[in-house]
């Protein structure tokens, strides 16, 4: 269940390759469920600063737009300042699936998800929001062979959980770390 959780914050912190040269997993999102634990409200809202490669720094926003019968709509909003992107994110929240992604008002493909879990530990990380006790995992791409890491705590932090990602792209490493969180 948790697993599912985890999986599901990396594929969401994704940047379509249409939309942007920043191409974090999106391929990541099959294994997501809306376990008992996860209690989605929309609203609920976590704030990360975005370095991307040694020369773009920005913010990413991560919503809760609507949890209702068609499903868990995401928002996310990039601010890379000679970048913006905006997109929603329609997942199944019993599969994961992606039922629909519109990023700058362009249908995006999510392409096919097939993604490896490598390893997972329990850590304590550290990021500007504060310290938080976490599951750190460490995954694969297998169509890419894209790397990702990810620090998440999805009873604390609100959306995905997620608290710190590094994931490899064209343009170098892409970290994120959560800011602020509101959780309703």
């Amino acid at each position: 269940m948790l697993k599912y959780l985890l999986v599901c914050a990396l594929s969401v912190v994704a940047i379509s390759e249409q939309a942007s040269a920043v191409q974090p997993l999106i391929q990541i999102s099959e294994m997501v469920s809306a376990s008992p634990n996860q209690d989605w409200k929309p609203g609920d809202t976590a704030n990360y600063n975005l370095k991307v490669g040694t020369f773009l720094n920005g913010t990413m926003k991560m919503m809760v737009k609507a949890y209702d019968e068609n499903g868990l709509l995401l928002l996310q909003e990039m601010d890379l300042k000679v970048m913006q992107q905006s997109c929603e994110i329609l997942l199944d929240p019993g599969t994961g699936e992606i039922k629909k992604m519109v990023c700058n008002g362009q249908s995006q493909d999510p392409g096919e998800q097939d993604v490896e879990i490598l390893d997972m530990q329990t850590l304590t990380v550290t990021v500007p929001a504060g310290t938080f006790d976490c599951t750190w995992v460490k995954a694969r791409e297998n169509n890419s062979g894209n790397i990702s890491e990810q620090w998440v705590n999805p009873n604390q932090i609100p959306v995905l959980g997620m608290i710190k990602m590094v994931t490899d792209s064209q343009m170098g490493k892409v970290v994120a770390e959560l800011t602020s969180f509101i959780k309703k």
